[in-house]
């Protein structure tokens, strides 16, 4: 797995977002490495973009966005019990992912599912509770 950059914005979720960071970077003449968010599970209760237009998306702030450095993607598994379903939306991200040119980082897993994200392919897990307890 990768090693943890604190400087790495992983809620990057839409055109418009990475729009506003660039005007805000680009007045301040900074860079900004990101992840682009994929709601892979198309759950209402969370970002990203849809798969459909994942890779349109990360091509299209690519062209636009010269001040945001994207690394590559992140989603959320499904919030579910069925393992076979949280299984699908990390295989959807990862998916996605091998097709992004430049892309090195797919980071997916928290501390619930973070064996099952790195069997899918994840090279950066999220990981919170499993490290600090309540």
């Amino acid at each position: 797995l990768l090693d943890i950059d604190p400087t790495l914005f992983h809620a990057l979720d839409s055109i418009d977002l990475a729009h506003e960071l660039q005007k805000k970077l680009e007045v301040k003449d900074m860079t900004l490495d990101a992840l682009l968010q994929i709601n892979s599970a198309k759950e209402e209760s969370k970002h990203g973009v849809m798969p459909e237009v994942a890779r349109d998306t990360y091509a299209q702030i690519q062209r636009e966005c010269q001040n945001i450095n994207l690394r590559g993607v992140m989603s959320i598994g499904a919030h579910s019990d069925d393992k076979a379903v949280i299984k699908k939306s990390f295989q959807t991200t990862y998916d996605i992912y091998k097709e992004l040119e430049g892309a090195t980082i797919c980071s997916m897993g928290m501390s619930g599912d973070f064996e099952l994200a790195i069997e899918c392919g994840s090279n950066m897990v999220r990981l919170g509770s499993v490290l600090f307890p309540k």
